[in-house]
């Protein structure tokens, strides 16, 4: 994990750019200490969604 501008830590090599997720920095970065994508079973890209997101309280 490295550190972004604002001193929270990042998962290098992780983008994200969902708006409303607790865990991103607006830069596209994740500050979860780790991520989980799912389902298992998923054949491609369209299939596959971060089960860590939670929701940014605003």
């Amino acid at each position: 994990m490295k550190k972004s501008h604002d001193n929270e830590r990042t998962i290098e090599g992780i983008k994200c750019i969902v708006d409303n997720c607790s865990y991103n920095t607006l830069d596209g970065k994740c500050t979860a200490s780790t991520i989980e994508v799912v389902p298992r079973d998923a054949s491609n890209y369209d299939e596959t969604d971060c089960a860590t997101f939670k929701t940014r309280d605003r």
